[in-house]
């Protein structure tokens, strides 16, 4: 029996023995009451299943009835889950991997391709997307908000590019925040531990005359070193921000919502420089300073039950600072969107956009562009069809975006879905898709100085540089002639409520890719002597196909009336293979077959006690990651929280409690960012309501 295996097996009987404790705990002072008179969670069982998401046909539409494999984090959820940033959260949907690399850096990615820069998820903030079109991911770093305020976060696991354009490859994260009628009050709330040093946050929430609610927040946190292994790290980080939402019922007709966030922070990173002199490799500690701000608007018209329009736009600003790099970032966004229902079963949706962005680069040896700024421009249009036959219990859904970009022109994501309700409360579902993934700037116009050898040495396959007295720096070049990533996917799901007390949701994919990304040798200049240094050149191409396949299983047991029971299980199996030169060349890119754990496991255990406490745990459990060797771990986070007032709310969270530290990730090849180990840790909230 292989580690993984016994691993797992602990972390089941493990999961058992967790439940068995909370079963003993439930039944003191509780009575037998039905399941129908449940007070544990926001939501019964069928009201999850019922419960209106807008991220698969961005227009609500039941969860039930959506024909993608998307979870539903609530609020509640959240909360119980004890998690203090967005990362965190994520930690509990089936499908997603998400792993710290240090205190203030994740790699975060759905179905496989795991890395810092997740390359292939769409990640949106009330409808303002926050991928960086610069290397090509999120800086998950900056995505925040108050976590009081998110009404939910709906993740797809599965292409998303028919609604939400590239990069939409293997799933959409869309964080959702509250209405701000549903925020009135105050909100005040303050803690500290071990790891979280220091936190706090408030909100005030308003009234403006009949029709127009407001809310303004603002928050700060002070996050401690994780370790390195031989004592504390170098990668601190706070943060502050503030922001506010207007939303206003102009007439039955027309609303308008108007938000915005500004930011700023401080985080350490220990980072690894090549440098042409003796020792060639530098380790020292960046100092990066973040900010940026945000501003969106958008107007709903209802002109009739069968007639709808939005129109949404935002402006975003992005600033990173560092003695690396530097990047100021401008984008502008314009959408509209248009529902119009043909006849009483038939929902047709189309709509235009357009989005701008400008960046401005301070070159350094280590990474440069050229040119050091650009500005680009996208356009877009989608179109998508929903036929309900039957008496409803079979939805036919297609559609298709054509996008065009600065780097491979006109691009085109079709999907075909259907669902099928054989019977009540079951929906057997199945798509398939296209789905890319654009080019980024890096790997247009970067220059990025990797590695330096000492005079006289050579990369292994390589002859003798040619002047043996200077030394050969490794470089990596994107090109113009980079292509988009391609996806095929198959997908098929099946979802259904068992029992008033128990549903799963069961999605299998298998998806087929090309055009990967690789790095190969340059064949017109491989290696160019200079009188300081040789070169030696690698480009950006796309020489790598590959093929991934997987099932995700989400289940949800209430076995008391105070009890509810929230599992996920995802199985993945990556093959990727070079292609032409990158069989030589490349060996880096092949790698990323094994930069995800096969198996993941999560457990949580939500009870409520007597006298208005609150006793949650989750458990996790995680393959080894073979391409940086973390081993399998098993994870327990815990929160016992207690309301002794209807205005007054004090948690306790322990986290990571089973080790003291443990490897989750390690450093991206392209940007050498030490990794650090995540430690044990707690802390004490105390949150006030009114």
């Amino acid at each position: 029996m292989n580690k993984g295996t016994t691993r797992l097996g602990k972390a089941v009987r493990l999961a058992t023995l967790v439940a068995t404790t909370v079963v003993l705990a439930a039944n003191v002072g509780f009575a037998d009451d039905p399941v129908e008179d449940a007070n544990l969670a926001e939501l019964s069982l069928e009201e999850l299943m019922n419960i209106e998401v807008y991220s698969v046909s961005k227009r609500g539409h039941s969860l039930h009835d959506s024909a993608a494999a998307i979870y539903v984090l609530t609020q509640d959820d959240i909360r119980r889950s004890g998690a203090t940033s967005i990362p965190e959260a994520l930690r509990w949907v089936p499908g997603i991997e998400v792993a710290h690399i240090d205190s203030n850096i994740w790699a975060i990615t759905s179905r496989g391709f795991n890395e810092r820069f997740g390359n292939k998820l769409l990640v949106l903030m009330d409808g303002r997307s926050v991928y960086t079109p610069l290397f090509a991911g999120v800086y998950w770093d900056v995505q925040d908000t108050l976590l009081e305020d998110v009404d939910r976060i709906e993740v797809i696991r599965g292409p998303g590019g028919t609604l939400w354009g590239a990069n939409a490859v293997n799933g959409v994260i869309n964080i959702i925040t509250k209405k701000t009628s549903e925020t009135q009050g105050v909100l005040v709330s303050a803690g500290g531990g071990t790891e979280e040093r220091g936190f706090t946050h408030g909100r005030f929430g308003g009234k403006i005359g009949e029709g127009t609610h407001y809310r303004l927040y603002g928050k700060y946190f002070d996050r401690e070193k994780f370790d390195d292994g031989a004592g504390e790290a170098a990668d601190d980080w706070d943060t502050g921000r503030g922001g506010f939402r207007v939303d206003s019922k102009i007439s039955d007709k027309n609303q308008l919502t108007v938000s915005g966030d500004y930011y700023g922070g401080k985080r350490d990173n220990a980072q690894v420089e090549p440098t042409l002199g003796a020792p060639y490799l530098t380790n020292f500690v960046a100092r990066s300073d973040v900010s940026g701000g945000n501003v969106i608007g958008r107007w709903t018209y209802a002109a009739s039950e069968n007639l709808g329009f939005k129109f949404q736009a935002y402006y975003d600003r992005t600033q990173r600072d560092d003695d690396q790099f530097r990047e100021v970032r401008d984008t502008i966004d314009f959408e509209l969107q248009n529902d119009i229902r043909l006849f009483e079963h038939n929902q047709l949706t189309w709509g235009l956009g357009y989005r701008w962005m400008r960046d401005d680069i301070r070159n350094e040896f280590t990474t440069s562009f050229d040119p050091d700024d650009r500005t680009t421009d996208l356009f877009s249009g989608f179109i998508q069809n929903e036929l309900a036959l039957f008496d409803d219990s079979l939805r036919l859904t297609v559609g298709a975006k054509i996008e065009h970009n600065h780097y491979t022109g006109w691009e085109f994501q079709p999907s075909g879905r259907a669902l099928w309700k054989p019977a009540d409360r079951h929906a057997v579902w199945g798509a398939i898709s296209r789905a890319v993934r654009t080019p980024s700037r890096a790997e247009n116009d970067t220059i990025l100085n990797t590695a330096v050898l000492p005079p006289g040495v050579a990369p292994p396959g390589f002859p003798a540089p040619p002047n043996p007295l200077v030394p050969t720096v490794i470089q990596m070049f994107g090109t113009s002639g980079y292509d988009s990533e391609n996806l095929l996917a198959y997908e098929l799901g099946y979802r259904s409520q068992l029992h008033d007390t128990l549903s799963l949701d069961l999605a299998a994919y298998y998806n087929d890719y090309d055009d990967l990304r690789t790095v190969t040798l340059d064949p017109n200049l491989p290696v160019e002597p200079l009188l300081d240094r040789t070169n030696i050149r690698f480009l950006a191409t796309n020489k790598m196909k590959g093929e991934t396949y997987g099932v995700e299983l989400a289940v949800d047991w209430l076995p008391h009336s105070n009890w509810r029971v929230r599992a996920g299980y995802s199985y993945i199996n990556i093959d990727l293979q070079l292609e032409g030169s990158a069989q030589t060349t490349d060996f880096i890119s092949e790698s990323a077959e094994k930069a995800s754990p096969h198996n993941t496991v999560f457990v949580r255990n939500l009870v409520d006690l007597p006298y208005n406490l609150e006793l949650d745990t989750n458990l996790r459990y995680v393959d080894n990651v073979p391409a940086v060797d973390t081993g399998a771990y098993v994870n327990l986070d815990a929160r016992l929280g207690w309301k002794p007032t209807e205005n007054w709310e004090l948690a306790v969270v322990g986290q990571n409690l089973l080790e003291d530290n443990h490897k989750e990730f390690g450093s991206s090849a392209f940007v050498a960012t030490e990794f650090t180990r995540v430690p044990r840790g707690m802390y004490v909230q105390l949150t006030y309501r009114r």
